[in-house]
This record gives C-alpha cells, sequence and structure tokens, in this order.
C-alpha cells in the first residue's frame, strides 16, 4: 500500500506486527510504526536477452580465423580449376563451330565456282568480292564476316591441304605447329578427335 508521510515523501508502507488492526493504523501518517521506503524502480532485463551479449562478446580466436581462411582457399582454388577447365573447352568448342561454318561456306562456292579458293585468293573471298570477274560471287557474299580463333587470330588456310583437299586450322593457344591440349592443332580434318590434356 503506499502512503504519504507529513514531509510528503511517497512509499510503501511496512509494519512488521502480527494484528491486522495495527497493520490498518500504521498506513496512517503519525502512527509510531509508520515506515516508509523509496521505491527504486529497476529496468527488469529477462536473463535470456542479456545471455546473447555475453555470448558475443568474446569474439574469435586467431587459430579459428585461421582455420576459416584455409578452407576458404581450398573452395576457392577449386572453384576456379573447375572454371578454368570450362573455359578452355568452351574455346576448343566455339573453334570447332567456326571451322565447320568456314567449311561449309567453301563447299558453296566450290558449288558455284567448281573450285576451292586458292591460297591468293585465301578464305577473304567469302566475304569480299574477289578481282576475278570469272568467280561467280553472290550479293552479300557467302559470310557475312570471318571470324577470329577464340585466341583472337585469323584462321588459317591452305590449298591443297596436306591432311585433306583443303585445311582450315587454328594453331591453337601457343601458335605454333604441333602441341597438346589447349596447344593443339585443331582443323577440319580432326574436329572429331577428342583435345588431348
Amino acid at each position: 500500500m503506499i502512503a504519504e508521510d507529513s514531509i510528503g515523501n511517497r512509499g510503501i508502507c511496512r509494519m512488521h506486527t502480527r494484528s491486522s488492526s495495527r497493520r490498518r493504523l500504521a498506513t496512517q501518517p503519525g502512527w509510531p510504526g509508520f515506515r516508509v521506503r523509496k521505491l527504486r524502480l529497476k529496468r527488469a532485463v529477462p536473463r535470456s536477452a542479456k545471455a546473447p551479449f555475453r555470448a558475443c562478446g568474446r569474439g574469435f580466436t586467431l587459430m579459428e580465423i585461421l582455420v576459416v581462411l584455409a578452407i576458404i582457399g581450398i573452395l576457392v582454388s577449386i572453384a576456379t580449376g573447375v572454371y578454368v577447365s570450362r573455359v578452355d573447352d568452351a574455346r576448343i568448342t566455339r573453334a570447332r563451330a567456326d571451322i565447320q561454318a568456314i567449311e561449309a561456306a567453301l563447299d558453296i562456292f566450290r558449288l558455284d565456282n567448281f573450285r576451292y579458293p586458292s591460297n591468293a585468293e585465301g578464305l577473304r573471298t567469302l566475304v569480299e568480292r574477289p578481282d576475278n570477274p570469272d568467280i561467280l560471287w553472290p550479293q552479300g557474299g557467302y559470310m557475312r564476316r570471318l571470324p577470329m580463333d577464340p585466341w583472337n587470330r585469323p584462321y588459317l588456310y591452305r590449298n591443297p591441304g596436306r591432311n585433306s583437299e583443303v585445311d582450315i586450322y587454328t594453331l591453337g593457344r601457343d601458335g605454333r605447329d604441333g602441341g597438346e591440349g589447349q596447344d593443339q592443332d585443331l582443323g577440319n580434318w580432326n574436329l572429331d578427335q577428342p583435345s588431348r590434356p
């Protein structure tokens, strides 16, 4: 029960008596047993709400951070290896598709002119009108443009070819004859062969 003493302080009356009548009288100011205790209000915080702050304040040890960094490094190296191998496979696939498209255009040129372009005429004859007036050349040419190989070099052409009637090929990543894997020469004579690693 809250009461106010003669000075004006508000508080809770407490009596240590056993009688109920005295307890009622003790609520009145001026009674000898009247006591006033000031309330100190404390904001109640549940224990469950305090626990996370203590746990978060601990932090990580140097060993834990090093272990996490090592795991991240291993995962990145595995992902990078897979990505690089996929990029290399995509380059070879693109080179095969380009060579097949050039070969198809050369076959149409041969149907029109009864021969393949000479070494001097080259693959440019497929996209640019040649100076020779005897060559039948359709409007727009046989190809819209000549593609570059995946390593940004022009495809090579040889007539007569060493491996087929005409050779259309790329020297691979290294730009030199021979090689294996990405450095292997890729031409219209070995399109169906898997590349050697």
